[in-house]
């Protein structure tokens, strides 16, 4: 069991009873700093809605007049949880007088979604989502704010992020963008804005043990058993780390056995070294593996790329192969058959692009067309049921992060539908599927081995008889 962090008995917010954790506590410090952009990226139970919650009562009773929406994205999660959630905190930690539900022209005004305040601060609790498609931003144009303070903000699209910021604009009140999340991707578009270090922007990690002081006694514990050591979603649901995220139903799934399918492996000179490639949209993916000659697959490693071009792509890929395996004797390369289409008014193709880089090597990626893709991703899970000499059909290297994560839950199979309840491929997410894509190019190409070896000549067996040439249709 991981450490217990302290808890900082102090007592903000105005509240008249209960303690902070030390994330809460450091978030709230970083507002009253003037940070401008603060948020907790944490896990279940790590008290990430109630800061939120309190630092927007807090900015409103410190600055009268300030006025803050307070939002989620849909209306029924606004509805279910953070509208009851708000008048909660209020009632438990707050006097209530601040509603100013006897004054006139104040507390709940239902035409405007807006709780106005003894102080004549205002909470509009909205929904971000507009029911006009024609009007994306027409739940928060036109406000004037002091704040905005966002509840499971990996939700929110990255225009309607980028638009509230606009609104920040009310004049005689500090100026704060707030949000809480769970852990996100590092595809998504928070953790890209937050990647380059920032002295206006803060965001903190907080973990469900953060929290302990505040939670049920059995909470954690209830947590730790459905989440054992081990489990994909453990480091996300406990730590709020960033990692898998439960998504759908996992083509893999429990097949994969880290203890049997986590080997360090390590490159093989006197074997060809595979090079896979797809060329997604906003992710390229790339593996290397070699096939043994008893038809295990070892995957030895792998880099996904992000918004780039096929030239920069590919210099990374070779500098990391030089780096992973120094000097590689044999390589032998393949991918999608996408790679052969014209992108832009460029006049070469990805395809032309990694010949280029193959040169050394003497080699031509392999590339066609897959006849029927369920069928060959049912051949490559059979990988993860099979044993070869005593040994896992399939292994991989533990610094193939990205793809082991596929491998535990990631790549999952597509939605169903009425017409298909049980869907046949799977989901095209944009991200894990480029990755396990290469390994189905190395099935399909060339599993389940390079290079068999070949049978020692008897010379007491018997003569090989040709075969009888058909003289009719019927083969006589």
């Amino acid at each position: 069991m991981p450490p217990r962090v302290e808890r900082v008995e102090l007592r903000y917010f105005g509240k008249k009873s209960g303690s902070i954790n030390a994330k809460q506590w450091a978030a709230h410090q970083a507002v009253t700093q003037d940070v401008h952009t603060v948020g907790i990226e944490g896990a279940g139970g790590s008290g990430k809605t109630y800061w939120l919650i309190n630092e927007t009562l807090d900015l409103c009773l410190r600055f009268p007049g300030c006025m803050v929406i307070l939002s989620r994205w849909t209306q029924d999660s606004l509805d279910a949880v953070l509208r009851p959630l708000f008048y909660k905190v209020i009632r438990e930690d707050y006097d209530e007088e601040i509603l100013a539900t006897q004054l006139p022209h104040k507390g709940w005004i239902a035409a405007e979604e807006r709780q106005i305040l003894a102080n004549n601060s205002s909470v509009y609790l909205r929904a971000l989502k507009s029911g006009d498609d024609n009007n994306r931003y027409a739940k928060f144009d036109g406000l004037t704010l002091g704040a905005v303070a966002i509840s499971q903000a990996e939700e929110v699209p990255k225009d309607i992020f980028q638009r509230l910021r606009v609104r920040l604009r009310q004049p005689g009140v500090p100026h704060h963008f707030l949000f809480e999340m769970n852990p996100v991707h590092e595809d998504h578009h928070i953790y890209r804005e937050f990647k380059a270090p920032d002295p206006s922007r803060r965001l903190l990690v907080s973990s469900t043990y953060d929290n302990e002081a505040n939670l049920p006694p059995d909470f954690i514990r209830n947590l730790e058993r459905d989440y054992p050591p081990g489990h994909p979603l453990r480091r996300r649901m406990l730590f709020g780390e960033r990692g898998l995220s439960a998504r759908g139903d996992p083509v893999v799934g429990e097949l994969f056995n880290h203890r049997l399918h986590i080997q360090e492996v390590e490159y093989d000179p006197g074997l060809p070294l595979i090079l896979s490639y797809d060329p997604g949209a906003r992710h390229p993916a790339v593996s290397w593996a070699q096939i043994t000659l008893d038809g295990q697959l070892r995957v030895l490693d792998c880099y996904l790329g992000t918004d780039t071009y096929a030239d920069e792509f590919f210099q990374r890929v070779f500098q990391q192969q030089a780096e992973t395996f120094g000097e590689v004797v044999e390589l032998y390369a393949c991918g999608d058959r996408a790679m052969e289409q014209h992108k832009g008014s460029s006049k070469k193709t990805e395809f032309d692009i990694f010949k280029q880089w193959l040169k050394p090597w003497g080699v031509s990626p392999k590339v066609g067309v897959v006849a029927d893709k369920a069928f060959l991703v049912q051949q490559f899970l059979s990988y993860f049921t099979r044993l070869v000499r005593g040994q896992p059909a399939i292994v991989f290297h533990p610094r193939c992060a990205y793809l082991i994560e596929a491998m535990e839950g990631g790549w999952v199979w597509d939605e169903p539908t009425e017409a298909r309840p049980t869907p046949k491929l799977p989901k095209q997410d944009g991200y894990y599927d480029h990755g396990v894509d290469t390994l189905l190019y190395i099935k399909q190409h060339f599993g389940p081995g390079i290079r068999q070896p070949r049978k020692a000549h008897d010379p007491d067996a018997p003569p090989r008889q040709p075969k009888r040439k058909r003289t009719t249709a019927a083969g006589y």
